[in-house]
């Protein structure tokens, strides 16, 4: 099934007329960032293009990694709002499907939390081997289906789903479904869960939960509950 893509704008055209798309905390993006961070090469410059950058909040992130950043979004409106507040990178508006991007012509794409947009993953992800030059590495973080919170809430065969804060296009992937996409398109890739990774904002009723779901999740985060990690962490190298 493609993706719904004007159920993706519509959604994030209204997240950005009241301002930027954040629902992470200071310490979840510390989390990622973190998992992001070590598995860069050593070398500088690194060029960088994060593909679902909505308003640049991940993105200019990014930045205390030395990266020469770029980001892609499908909504005009979040771009719009993006090259505003960081006027130091550069911001296209694009679907991450078929970039106007040149082949080859990155080090490093960045997938951030965009993945689980997709009910089938192989162009988006055939897409990044496509921009990335030989021995380039994609990055890429997403909710994980084994998570129970994750599984009960955001899953649509479940008998508790919730379509609040989220595009009818989002299920969380599990590892397995990323691995293959990874692996048919060529890259040598790793796919592991992670906790820790707080919210401070989500839509609807749920808001209310946000703390006590912060502290379990990062409880999870220790030991063999690992694995029921609410995010997964896909790292993915072209070969040279």
């Amino acid at each position: 099934m493609p993706q719904d893509k004007r159920a993706e704008i519509e959604f994030f055209d209204s997240f950005s007329n009241t301002g930027e798309y954040d629902v992470f905390s200071e310490r979840g993006y510390a989390r990622i960032l973190g998992e992001f961070a070590r598995h860069l090469p050593n070398r500088r410059p690194l060029r960088c293009v994060d593909l679902g950058c909505g308003t640049g909040d991940f993105t200019a992130r990014l930045r205390p990694l030395g990266l020469d950043l770029h980001g892609v979004d499908l909504s005009p409106n979040a771009v719009r709002l993006a090259r505003q507040r960081f006027p130091d990178i550069t911001f296209h508006v694009g679907d991450i499907e078929q970039p106007e991007l040149e082949a080859g012509s990155f080090d490093v794409v960045v997938f951030s939390g965009v993945l689980h947009h997709f009910p089938e993953l192989e162009r988006a992800v055939a897409e990044s081997w496509r921009l990335l030059a030989p021995g380039g590495l994609a990055l890429a973080y997403d909710p994980h289906r084994g998570n129970p919170f994750f599984r009960l809430l955001r899953c649509h065969d479940s008998p508790l789903y919730s379509s609040k804060g989220v595009t009818p296009n989002e299920q969380p992937l599990s590892r397995c479904a990323l691995q293959r996409a990874f692996t048919q398109a060529g890259f040598r890739a790793e796919v592991y869960p992670i906790s820790g990774v707080g919210y401070k904002y989500v839509e609807g009723p749920a808001r209310l939960a946000i703390p006590a779901y912060n502290l379990f999740d990062r409880l999870l985060d220790k030991g063999p509950l690992r694995r029921f990690g609410a995010f997964l962490i896909t790292v993915a190298r072209k070969p040279s």
